[in-house]
């Protein structure tokens, strides 16, 4: 599969070669032409000209051939099964691309410092239990005195994880490290663990408005996006077309209620506004739909939405950072100074025992 910014400038790049008269398949030729790709994805949109031309569907030849995400493929079926210009569907998808792989940099380079600390940290740690702890315990034995009970607690624990980490331990690792996730899989797929871990998640102060925050913006794009290629949006599919392109199941669960009411007919609010549901979008959107689908404009309601969702995205992404920063400095210094001055009592009792002998 390419990637989302390859994939941006994919659509991109078929969108106006179409515009300007190509036929689809021609526009596949010519960017197979015009631009140089790894050979395992030049064999992929290769593959995906050959299913075209047996095809009538873009979509579904770019989905059997593995080149885009399948809930973009069904955004292009979606498209040809309305009779809407390929060109449209293609420009917008492009767009919408551009703006994921924006908010993709943005959110890695917001947890890029952090990772940088926290890895630090690590080593330091590491350091301390694997080399000077056991140093430090060597010395106290050879000068039969009792060491401090936290160079005992640290050289057990020290010990205990090189133990662990022996050769003779290697089947056994590599037994139980499968066995375990196994294990994992079948509690997550019988009780539903990312449901019932999602909520709590979201009600994390800081991390869990972002993740909110991030969530709602994807989709509301999806919704606009579907809803701006269509003359007549199906709100119904729309919703659909939605829960399949988000990963939380909570997310999921609403938008299929959401799809399930849109084609019943049933007022939104009545979704949106039950108790389980109102943790789910931000406020402000949520009243812009209820609105919009009074006034019978629900697609327009969803474009403003979209938008205002990007600005607060920004916003919170800016706030997060310059609140995570401090918060990751102040803690892991707190945590060095712990740890420097356990080390220098350490030295002390080392020291006493050391005059004493």
């Amino acid at each position: 599969m390419l990637s989302i910014s390859d994939r941006s400038f994919f659509y991109t790049y078929l969108a106006h070669t179409i515009k300007s008269g190509l036929h689809p398949k021609d526009a596949l030729a010519a960017y197979l032409s015009d631009v140089s790709l790894p050979r395992k994805r030049d064999e992929e949109l290769k593959r995906a000209l050959f299913l075209f031309t047996k095809k009538s569907s873009l979509g579904s030849a770019l989905s059997e051939a593995r080149v885009v995400h399948p809930h973009e493929a069904r955004l292009l079926i979606f498209a040809k099964q309305k009779s809407l210009p390929y060109q449209t569907i293609l420009s917008a998808l492009g767009d919408h691309l551009q703006k994921r792989a924006l908010i993709a940099k943005k959110t890695r380079s917001l947890f890029l410092y952090p990772a940088i600390l926290i890895s630090e940290f690590v080593i330091v740690s590491a350091v301390l239990l694997f080399w000077l702890i056991p140093q430090l315990d060597f010395f106290f034995i050879k000068l039969n005195s009792k060491e401090p009970q936290i160079v005992r607690l640290l050289a057990s624990a020290g010990k205990i994880i090189n133990e662990l980490l022996t050769i003779k331990n290697l089947p056994f690792a590599i037994v139980a490290i499968p066995a375990a996730w196994l294990i994992f899989i079948v509690i997550e797929r019988r009780f539903n663990f990312r449901l019932i871990v999602s909520k709590p998640i979201l009600r994390i102060p800081l991390a869990g408005q972002l993740l909110r925050l991030l969530a709602s913006e994807e989709i509301f794009s999806i919704l606009a996006l579907v809803t701006k290629t269509s003359a007549k949006p199906d709100l119904g599919k729309a919703f659909e077309l939605a829960a399949e392109c988000v990963k939380n199941p909570l997310y999921q669960r609403t938008l299929t209620d959401l799809a399930r009411a849109a084609k019943e007919q049933t007022p939104l609010a009545r979704i949106l506004n039950q108790q389980k549901n109102r943790l789910m979008f931000p406020v402000i959107a949520r009243r812009m739909l209820i609105l919009g689908e009074k006034r019978g404009d629900t697609a327009s309601a969803i474009h403003s939405a979209a938008q205002i969702l990007s600005e607060e995205l920004d916003a919170e992404v800016r706030r997060f950072t310059s609140l995570l920063e401090p918060i990751l400095v102040i803690s892991i210094s707190i945590a060095v100074g712990g740890i420097g001055f356990m080390i220098q009592q350490m030295f002390s009792a080392l020291q006493t025992a050391a005059i004493g002998g």
